[in-house]
């Protein structure tokens, strides 16, 4: 064969291969720009290879190129190709539109996917960027309704971003962020952070709120009786609480009220954990003038030393038990005296609250009949199967004698401040009372983490904006469609009879007139 031949042969067929090339690489540039629907490097660079080949291979045929593209095929392949062109250009445009322009319309009864404008005044006047870092496992089930949230959250403000963090791949991470539970969201901005547990968007909002203050809320504890030291980092101290609540975004401060006489003007929460010596006349006088003017508070009551705080618990309707509680149902190692709590009431303090581990507790209880103006709610209690000892030498249940379970380990009082004129006003005295101390030391918190959580989910209820009470968990109603036998008869038979042989009669009308 001659040589020329061959080599022209072989033009022809690289021509051919740069052909289906330059078709593949634009075709790749086309379904890339639609998937991430930007004309990135790679789009701009696959276009301009396709185009080469294609062109490189129309100038070393152009004998052949001018026949095929004069030919009667070509002319009708054109215009299909047109035709193609522009509907691919159109799907182009509404892709770019949708990726600038997105929008969404929430059809549901209850707006389940529409954040309220509380939240979203929240949103619009954040002032600093907020990254928000969801520590779930992967494939949480409950991961799916957090992201959606988020995206609105984003949609609002491109101050607001966010990542989901596996704990157990980046445990480092979830150290560096104080992280102890699955499902706990972390939002971090200018170096300050707030942590929640609740996927919900109240707690979101209100958790870039607390993030968007000046300054952190201070909460006091009280000293000078032999009370629980948050500064202490031994096993009996309660470091890790103090930790925790300055994670979220509160200033531990010490309050000696024999020195100052009053609580100071500042205080957000005023925290009395389990003093082994009675507080003075004035001392007393002092917190509980606080309290009646709205102020907020946690008292945490040592079983031993329940007189020390009997008197301020029965101005505010609560009993405290004269005994120990004992649970040989629910225990820690089957010690009846280290009860598990698991059962709570629905409150802000109890929500998403894992179990409690408390050590020696007592019982703290409403009273049949608390002062005017309290609401007095319980929010914790122990199994049916408890008791309360009152007996300090032995653990036996004494019909008659020790109160059976369930008993009441928390509670929470309420009662508004009248305004000037004579409503109520929004916000108003505020106590929680835990009838354990010892649950809140750095021995117990390492073995339960919610007894960590049980005093920062009250701290945050004690003094949460207001504001945000009113944002309500949004739930889809259960909507059901109701069918009558006749309309059930009718979509049965209507699908799986009529419908079918309506096309076969359909058919068959068209066969017989083409017969």
């Amino acid at each position: 064969m001659n040589p020329r031949a061959l080599v022209r042969q072989l033009l022809d067929r690289i021509s051919t291969i740069f052909v289906v090339l330059g078709l593949l690489a634009i075709f790749a540039a086309a379904g890339t720009f639609l998937v991430l629907g930007q004309l990135d490097r790679t789009v701009i660079v696959l276009f301009a290879v396709g185009v080469g080949l294609l062109v490189y291979a129309a100038l070393e045929r152009p004998e052949q190129t001018a026949q095929t593209f004069s030919s009667r095929g070509v002319r009708y392949g054109t215009n299909t190709v047109v035709m193609g062109a522009a509907f691919l250009g159109i799907l182009v445009l509404v892709n770019v539109l949708a990726n600038r322009f997105s929008t969404q319309l929430d059809l549901t009864q209850n707006q389940l996917y529409t954040l309220s404008p509380l939240s979203v005044q929240v949103v619009k006047e954040i002032k600093q960027p907020i990254h928000i870092i969801a520590f779930y496992q992967t494939g949480d089930a409950s991961r799916g309704s957090l992201e959606a949230l988020l995206k609105e959250y984003t949609q609002l403000s491109d101050k607001i971003s966010y990542e989901f963090v596996d704990p157990q791949l980046q445990p480092g991470l979830a150290h560096q962020y104080n992280v102890q539970n699955f499902g706990t969201t972390v939002l971090v901005s200018g170096g300050k952070q707030q942590s929640t547990t609740g996927s919900d968007e109240g707690s979101l909002t209100s958790a870039m709120l607390k993030l968007e203050r000046n300054k952190p809320e201070v909460a006091y504890y009280l000293t000078g009786h032999g009370e629980l030291d948050f500064t202490n980092t031994a096993q009996s101290g309660a470091s890790g609480i103090k930790a925790a609540m300055e994670a979220q975004n509160f200033s531990m401060q010490p309050l000696n009220l024999a020195a100052s006489g009053k609580v100071p003007s500042d205080a957000a929460l005023v925290i009395v954990a389990g003093p082994t010596s009675p507080l003075l006349p004035q001392e007393v006088t002092a917190l509980e003038s606080y309290l009646d003017n709205g102020g907020k508070a946690i008292f945490l009551v040592d079983k031993g030393q329940r007189q020390n705080l009997e008197p301020i618990a029965e101005h505010y309707g609560v009993q405290i038990g004269n005994g120990v509680v004992i649970d040989p149902a629910q225990s820690l190692m089957n010690d009846p005296l280290s009860p598990l709590i698991t059962q709570y009431q629905f409150s802000p303090v109890t929500k998403d609250l894992p179990e409690l581990l408390f050590q020696a507790a007592t019982s703290v209880t409403p009273m049949a009949s608390p002062p005017s103006g309290l609401q007095v709610q319980p929010l914790a209690q122990t199994t049916d199967r408890s008791w309360l000892e009152t007996n300090a030498k032995t653990i036996h249940f004494d019909p008659g004698v020790d109160p059976q379970g369930p008993l009441d380990v928390i509670v929470s009082v309420s009662r508004p401040i009248a305004s000037a004129s004579g409503t109520s006003a929004a916000t108003g005295t505020e106590i929680l009372f835990v009838g354990d101390v010892a649950f809140a030391t750095n021995a117990l918190t390492g073995f339960a983490p919610g007894n960590n959580q049980l005093l920062t989910n009250a701290a945050n209820w004690l003094t949460s904006n207001q504001d945000l009470i009113q944002i309500q968990a949004k739930v889809a109603n259960d909507r059901q469609l109701v069918l009558s036998n006749t309309q059930l008869n009718l979509m049965l038979y209507g699908s799986a009879v009529f419908l079918p042989l309506l096309v076969l009669g359909a058919g068959i009308l068209v066969w017989w007139g083409r017969r």
